[in-house]
């Protein structure tokens, strides 16, 4: 039996006590002024929690009458009395589950940075930087289909603590790498944290939080995730120097990895997905422990059971699949994440570094530490998300974010092509006759050559042919640019499939424009809305396959991407604007598709999608008649 006041502070002159049954509330009209009143017993109203499906449903009253589908009164604490709503427990398991999106993060900027450093040591090939930075989604992609599957059965808490402990398998594999295979194997397995991170963390944090504060709860990931690319090129602007500095940039991602496995083990675990694998007392106690207030845990808990109840026969992947409105859910939070993965955030996280150059700046601390400024745009961009997505809602936020993100990649294009279209002339006659030009222009679009040239010097540039056996920053196979300490020290530069121009800044301010708008809502809402479109019973099935569809979408863009670049999109600019055509399409695509999530209850995120989507999100649903 539990105690818990429900019904309003009674004035004075009011006797109050204890409810003569369960559910029931009395008040009895005390002596007048002056005179003494009995304090109330323990509890106003005596509640004693009733069986599934069954809970209050009018604020002030004891209720034990079941309420019918969907009516099941939840506790609503609103965004604005966040820190009153969360206790020390839940302030604990929110950063321990969203540190995830700093690891995932992290290790993506590292690699990055790392790919700089070690190129040479390691004899890192185009071919191999592919291998490497593809073998990373495939275990990624390969994990996340198992995760529904897997923590359905272990538990979210668990699978992410392994999960963080595979991590730090990793970066201890990568740290003492001797070899490119080494480094292979150590991102092989560092994909198998991403896989279960992103598709389980989301979901972790919104089972755990209260309800009106899910939708921040979730965005949090995005916040860590912001952070962790901006730390990991700012560090490696502090190791650039430092003899082995990619070892040691690889080494301090262990600490914030053993910091969350520390909290994860002090927290409990999802009391939703508890009381769905029968486990009612551990539910019960898990949501005392992430509650403020009894008061406040007694009308959710009940509420969790009656959607435990209404859900108890629903289960397994095939169940998925078998529901008309589950499958619509799932093909709207699928085509989400392919937005994440087709958006352009793998194009920068690539040729970020060479964005930098093209400015004139050949210092790779310098590079890393502009760079790191640039990604910190991006948490600014989940500010701005965490301040309206309550007032605003989900919709509107993520549509601005595709159309902000198609902006700055037309701007990054513009400005590319314009370079190419205003460039200078090669001054010294090439004694290679397949790299004979006369602009740079023409050496630049030109497979097999580069355009070498000393900065602030225009009578000493020549074409010359490309040595392949570098990654993207190749050098030449003969002359001035073949020599590594004038290349490194920017003596001379060596612009492969590039022109240097005075307004090369522009293409970076398209950068900072894509990242904002990417934190705006993409990077930081498709986990908010998935987590939102799902029933409890399918969820963990649902978000995995969601977010895998991200990560298998990434492995076939790794695998062809570098390939395309010596061919179809010689000079980058096409690249961008086509992506930035994609993004403009999947405006008008979610334009008509995405509908509002922001507190939604379970009937009507039910009605939601049974109707094609697309169904009453521009008119009304009376009016959708052609559904």
């Amino acid at each position: 039996m539990v105690w818990v006041t429900t019904n309003p502070t009674p004035g004075p002159g009011t006797i109050t006590t204890p409810g003569p049954g369960p559910g029931t509330c009395s008040t009895t009209p005390g002596p007048g002024p002056g005179t003494r009143t009995t304090p109330p017993g323990p509890g106003t109203c005596s509640t004693t929690p009733p069986g599934p499906g069954t809970c209050s449903t009018t604020p002030g009253t004891c209720s034990t009458t079941p309420p019918g589908p969907g009516e099941c009164r939840r506790v609503v604490i609103s965004d604005t009395n966040w820190p009153k709503a969360v206790n020390a427990r839940l302030s604990l398991l929110i950063v321990s589950v969203a540190a995830n999106g700093f690891i995932a993060n992290y290790q993506k900027g590292a690699l990055a940075v790392a790919l700089q450093l070690f190129r040479e040591e390691l004899n890192i090939t185009l071919f191999w930087q592919q291998l490497i930075i593809s073998g990373y989604y495939i275990t990624g992609y390969l994990s996340a289909i198992s995760a529904g599957f897997i923590s359905e059965r272990v538990g979210r808490r668990d699978v992410l603590t392994v999960a963080s402990v595979i991590y730090l398998v990793s970066l201890v594999v990568s740290a003492t790498a001797r070899s490119r295979s080494q480094i292979l194997v150590a991102r092989l397995i560092a994909g198998v944290h991403v896989g279960y991170a992103i598709s389980l963390s989301p979901l972790y944090l919104s089972e755990a939080a209260p309800k009106g504060s899910k939708g921040l709860a979730t965005i949090t990931f995005a916040f860590f995730y912001a952070l962790g690319l901006a730390t990991s090129h700012l560090l490696g602007a502090v190791f650039t120097n430092v003899p082995d500095g990619w070892r040691y940039l690889f080494a301090v991602g262990a600490l914030p990895s053993v910091l969350q496995i520390l909290g994860l083990l002090m927290v409990p675990d999802s009391p939703p997905w508890l009381a769905h694998q029968g486990k009612l007392r551990e539910a019960e106690m898990s949501l005392i422990s992430l509650r403020s207030k009894t008061c406040e845990y007694v009308s959710e808990f009940q509420c969790i059971l009656a959607e435990v109840k209404a859900q108890q026969c629903k289960r397994g992947i095939v169940a998925v699949f078998g529901s008309v409105t589950l499958r619509r859910a799932l093909l709207l939070g699928s085509l989400l994440y392919f937005t994440y993965a087709i958006s352009g955030v793998f194009v920068y996280l690539t040729f970020g570094i060479s964005l930098v150059m093209r400015m004139g700046i050949q210092d790779l601390t310098t590079v890393f530490l502009v760079l790191g400024g640039v990604y910190a745009i991006g948490i600014v961009g989940v500010f701005v998300c965490v301040s309206l997505v309550e007032c605003v809602g989900r919709r509107p936020l993520y549509l601005a974010s595709v159309f902000i993100m198609a902006l700055g990649l037309i701007i990054t294009a513009v400005t590319i092509h314009a370079s190419l279209l205003y460039t200078q002339d090669v001054d010294l006659p090439s004694v290679h006759p397949e790299c004979e030009a006369n602009t740079c222009r023409d050496c630049a679009l030109n497979n097999q050559c580069g355009f070498c040239f000393s900065p602030g010097s225009v009578f000493d540039s020549s074409c010359v042919p490309t040595d392949y056996g570098y990654g993207f920053n190749e050098v030449s196979e003969s002359g001035v640019c073949s020599n590594d300490t004038l290349l490194g020290t920017g003596v001379v530069v060596f612009a492969f499939d590039w022109c240097p121009f005075h307004y090369a800044w522009v293409a970076l301010l398209g950068f900072g424009v894509f990242v904002f708008g990417f934190f705006l809502g993409v990077g930081s809402l498709i986990r908010t809305i998935n987590s939102e479109i799902y029933p409890l019973w399918a969820s963990s099935y649902a978000n995995g396959l969601a977010s895998s569809v991200a990560l298998l979408t990434l492995v076939i863009l790794n695998l062809v991407f570098l390939l395309l670049l010596r061919g179809t999109f010689r000079g980058l600019y096409g690249l961008f604007y086509v992506l930035g055509g994609i993004n403009l399409f999947l405006f008008v695509v979610f334009l008509f598709l995405l509908p509002e999530t922001k507190t939604r209850g379970r009937k009507h995120k039910e009605r939601l999608f049974q109707r094609p989507l697309g169904c009453g999100v521009l008119v009304g649903r009376k009016k959708c008649t052609a559904c």
